[in-house]
This record gives structure tokens, sequence and C-alpha cells, in this order.
């Protein structure tokens, strides 16, 4: 599922001045108008990195917001390479799945707070979050805060994950092999267990999880098999398949989908004496 990655190391301020200075015209002209202002909004940011939800976007007419849209839409050198970093960080090798989701490839930048509603973060890299396109184009979209006014959505730079079990994965075996996906709260995390439900049912967690898991179990069902036949035990294949969910967690994290599957695979008896040969509902 979720994962943390390292606050992008930019120097900001710097490099927004370098962008307003490779700019021209009108945009270049609005921009150096608000570059203090733009700053400011960044330090209360870096203030409130954990708190997004209280900041309040700073006055910029619609011009300077359509400037502030274009440094981001059409991207100057600095940007270019600032944009680069982000989505192909150079010091982490096993960078291949979205943070959000840990399925698809993270290969566009969310604007965590939406840039319509925050144009002053718009080319403000701790604000840019590398995600899949699904993501970003078919669950978040410009999705911030809930009526309520808590936020949404994990923050991958700043929100970290507390050592615990939140996602969990629920096996039912009958005619067919069910598979459904929750998150479990706890009581010493509230917090940010209101926050991994509501990011987990956003962005359709539960659906994208399933699809994953029938088709693992359909790849692995001649597997399965073996391990189960050598001595036809079902406590056999539960302890191969425990044996993975702890491999799966070293590699991934607790709470990745694949890691909440096989735990709940090697906790059912029904799945491990031969159910892993019903279909999959």
């Amino acid at each position: 599922m979720m994962r943390n990655l390292p606050i992008p190391a930019t120097d900001d301020k710097i490099s927004l001045d370098t962008i307003i200075s490779e700019k021209r015209g009108i945009n270049k002209t609005n921009l150096t108008a608000i570059s203090q202002n733009v700053k400011n909004a960044y330090d209360m940011h870096l203030a409130n990195s954990t708190a997004q939800e209280n900041l309040v976007p700073i006055v910029l007419s619609s011009d300077q917001k359509v400037s502030l849209h274009h440094a981001y839409t059409s991207k100057t050198k600095t940007f270019k390479t600032i944009s680069s970093n982000i989505l192909f960080p150079p010091n982490i090798d096993d960078f291949d799945e979205c943070p959000y989701c840990g399925i698809g490839d993270p290969s566009t930048l969310d604007h965590y707070i939406p840039k319509e509603l925050f144009p002053e973060f718009s080319v403000f890299s701790k604000n840019l979050i590398p995600i899949c396109a699904t993501c970003n184009s078919s669950y978040k979209k410009t999705k911030f805060k809930m009526r309520n006014g808590k936020r949404i959505f994990i923050h991958t730079y700043y929100d970290g994950f507390p050592d615990l079990y939140f996602l969990t994965a629920n096996i039912i075996v009958n005619q067919k092999i069910k598979i459904d996906f929750t998150i479990n709260p706890q009581i010493s995390e509230p917090d940010f267990s209101e926050l991994i439900h509501n990011h987990f049912t956003h962005l359709g967690l539960n659906k994208r999880f399933k699809i994953k898991a029938v088709a693992e179990i359909s790849r692995k069902k001649a597997t399965f098999q073996r391990i189960f036949n050598t001595n036809h035990s079902a406590q056999e294949l539960s302890g191969f398949l425990h044996e993975e969910a702890i491999s799966l967690e070293r590699s991934y994290s607790k709470n990745h989908w694949k890691t909440a599957l096989y735990i709940a695979l090697s906790n059912c008896m029904d799945f491990c004496n031969n159910g892993f040969l019903k279909p999959l509902k």
C-alpha cells in the first residue's frame, strides 16, 4: 500500500527565483511581483507540514494565478530538473510502485494540495508527490479535505507510518474464494487510523487490491498445489504462506497489499486445505 518517501532536498526559494528568471513577459512580471508572498507561503507550509488542512491560500489576482499555473505547465529548465528528481529519486533503487496505492507506476506528479486551490504551491517541491496516473486522474483529482475539514490523503513525505498493521485482508472460502481488504483502526493511533481509512476509501483501494490479489493467487496456484501435495498438509502450505508474508513485509511494509494478502492466506485453513483450487470470486 502506501510508503513514505524522503522529503525533496530542493531549496524552493532559490528555485523559485531561478524559475522566475527563466520566464518571459507578463508571466515573469506577475511572478516577480508575488515572489515574496509565495516564499512566505512556503514557510507557512513547512510550519504546518503535518497539519496542512490549516493552511489558508494567499490573496492572488486571476492573472497571478494563471502565471503560477504556467510555471508548472510550461516547465523551465530548473523546474524540469526538480520534476525529474521527484519522479526518479536518485537515492532510491526500489521505487517502482505508487506510494499512494502500491500498485501502479509512479509516473505523474500530484499536487498534494491542489494547485487549483493553492496556486502558490504549483512548483513547490514539498507539495509534489510522484504517484500513478490511476490514483492521480481517476481518484484523487483535486480532492484535499473532507467536509469536516480533515485531510483525505496520507502525505508521502510528512505522515510517518506507525509500525502497526492497518491494512487487513479477509479470505472466505465457500464455493468460491472471496477476498476483501479493510482498514483495521488502531486504538493507539486514532488520528492516523482515520486518515488511512479516508485514503483507502477515496482511492478505491479495496476494489483495486482485490483485482491484484485474484491475479496473484491465480499465478501461484501451481506452486500452492505442489507444496500441498508434498505431504497433503494444509499446515505445510500455511507455513509456506506465512514465510512468504514475512519476506514481503521485509521487502515492502506491514501495510502493502501483498503482505496483508499472504498473512490472511496463511491464517485461512479452508484455503490451505485444497481451497486454493476453488475459483476466485
